[in-house]
């Protein structure tokens, strides 16, 4: 199956989603803060990243910001989970390269499901944009 990145600085929320996952054939790792993901993603080269926003050290979106930065982690999906219900935060988390975005908490149906897309979605390769033939006029 798919090896998956915890991030999350809530224990519980951590423990419950690796409980889970590993009972479905799944590997995890987990990541109390962002910078500790960050450093972990680099080692354990996930699958999939389930990644918290609001964090300490290092919130969320400084590891959506760290993987795009970085040509060996821009492909990794990463699946927001935010008990912030503000389209301001889905919008920036997508912005940044999250590949999906989940309410939290979520059953873990949606979560599977949302790890199991990931997976099988191919890697988005952007190719360059031709330079412009003409000019902005402001």
């Amino acid at each position: 199956m798919a090896r998956i990145l915890i991030i999350d600085d809530d224990m519980d929320s951590r423990a419950l989603m690796k409980e889970r996952l590993e009972y479905v054939g799944h590997e995890t790792e987990e990541a109390e803060d962002g910078l500790i993901g960050i450093e972990k993603v680099a080692s354990y080269k996930p699958d999939v990243i389930l990644l918290d926003l609001i964090m300490p050290n290092a919130d969320g979106y400084d590891v959506l910001k760290a993987l795009q930065a970085n040509a060996g982690t821009l492909q990794i999906p990463a699946i927001v989970l935010s008990g912030q219900d503000q389209f301001e935060a889905l919008a920036a988390a997508l912005r940044l390269g999250a590949s999906d975005y989940l309410d939290k908490p979520c059953s873990f149906e949606d979560l599977l499901n949302a790890v199991h897309t990931a997976i099988m979605r191919p890697a988005v390769q952007v190719p360059p944009s031709p330079p412009a033939n003409y000019h902005l006029v402001g």
